[in-house]
């Protein structure tokens, strides 16, 4: 059997959620599948070893601009609301679907909604990878903002995306997201045939320090994330303004790992963190900190940064919206806060009883174990993907040569 696997992300380096993501999926298709993935070039021209891992990959340049009236069409009537910035993307992604034959593929990946759209004529053997929900991150993102012209901006996406997901993808083969809760809203709105196939962690062995390693009383703290997400940056801006100042008592350092850092962000904050950038081996780096923070304040699904920290043995101390979907109960997973001296109250507590740091981390590893492994994951998904092949039509093929509803 053949699967067509469209993505905006290529999947390495690993040093972002999404790329993690997409490479385990992509390596349980593969199990299934003959797949042929399709993209634009990495922007770092970085092509590793996933090349030989019999996935065929075909790329495409973003910025190409070689086109006719007739894909200028096509890119604009697949698109998710007006066309701005990312319509001669849509054409170049619409040029190389056009180098295969994508009727002759038996099952069709598409990550994320705005290229689901480019697969109208093949819904009835395209899933659609939502991931986390589009627009309910973008609506805790303008609820935070003041008003403005970006204010407007954000809201109407916000907009677009909300018709898009809840109503554009029904009768799609299927819609997939990470999380129970998500998959319950939109089968309440009758979005289509909606299952979980959840974010994973690779579960490693060791243990951080079997004792407590709070020294002298003070907290050293870590937090995972890209950087040049929004969502990474308010957080880390949040916390350093509204919480730090009212824990310096207790808190010696705080330490960001990921990649992508502004300049201007590290100048801004450097006087309350330190960016590492990326780190090669995660789970010995996370050994050395007592707790990590995860103050998200907008987003949607399951955030990888969350699974790690349960993976290494570490106490979490996180927001309501880092918490979603993962099972976690505050008090016996992590400590779960998003007012500031809530935030502020449960970092206190760690250090005058570093017991329930240890009873918390042990607690949140034994779930990752339980329920988050990426091998059981991806063994649920091999399965759950034979039988969507066997659900399509016999005989199925698009009828019309253009993409349209």
């Amino acid at each position: 059997m053949r699967l067509l696997f469209a993505s905006d992300v290529y999947p390495s380096p690993l040093d972002r959620g999404d790329r993690v993501r997409v490479r385990r999926l992509l390596e349980a298709c593969a199990r299934a599948f003959e797949v042929t993935f399709i993209g634009p070039r990495p922007h770092d021209n970085i092509i590793d070893d996933l090349l030989g891992s019999g996935i065929r990959f075909i790329f495409f340049e973003r910025q190409s601009r070689f086109w006719n009236p007739r894909m200028l069409i096509r890119g604009m009537r697949t698109s998710i609301g007006i066309p701005t910035k990312m319509l001669v993307y849509r054409i170049n992604f619409l040029k190389a679907l056009d180098r295969v034959d994508v009727g002759k593929f038996d099952l069709i990946w598409a990550e994320r909604p705005h290229i689901g759209r480019l697969f109208a004529q093949y819904r009835e053997k395209t899933i659609v990878d939502f991931d986390d929900i589009t627009h309910i991150r973008m609506k805790r993102r303008f609820q935070l903002q003041k008003p403005s012209i970006g204010l407007i901006g954000n809201f109407y996406s916000y907009a677009v995306y909300r018709f898009a997901e809840v109503h554009l993808f029904r009768k799609y083969l299927g819609v997939l997201v990470c999380s129970e809760e998500d998959r319950q809203y939109l089968l309440a709105k009758r979005s289509g045939n909606v299952f979980v196939v959840p974010n994973g962690v690779d579960i490693r062995a060791e243990n951080p320090n079997t004792d407590s390693p709070i020294r002298g009383g003070k907290l050293r703290l870590v937090f995972l994330g890209n950087m040049e997400h929004p969502a990474n940056v308010d957080a880390i801006r949040y916390f350093s303004t509204e919480i730090l100042p009212h824990a310096k008592s207790f808190v010696e350092s705080l330490d960001v790992i990921g990649p992508k850092t502004p300049k201007s962000l590290e100048d801004e904050l450097a006087k309350h963190v330190r960016f590492l950038g990326f780190q090669d081996n995660l789970g010995e780096c996370l050994r050395q900190y007592d707790a990590m923070i995860a103050p998200i304040r907008f987003g949607s699904g399951t955030k990888l940064k969350v699974l790690e920290g349960m993976a290494s043995g570490i106490p979490l101390v996180i927001s309501s919206c880092a918490a979603e979907g993962l099972e976690l109960t505050n008090g016996t997973h992590a400590l779960i806060a998003d007012a500031p001296q809530e935030i502020v109250a449960a970092l206190s507590a760690l250090v005058n009883s570093p017991q329930l740091g240890m009873n918390l981390a042990s607690a949140a590893k034994e779930l990752a174990i339980q329920r988050f492994s990426w091998a059981a994951i991806q063994s649920a998904l091999e399965g759950r993907l034979k039988e969507l092949v066997s659900s399509v039509p016999e005989g199925f093929e698009a009828q019309s040569k253009t993409v349209s509803d």
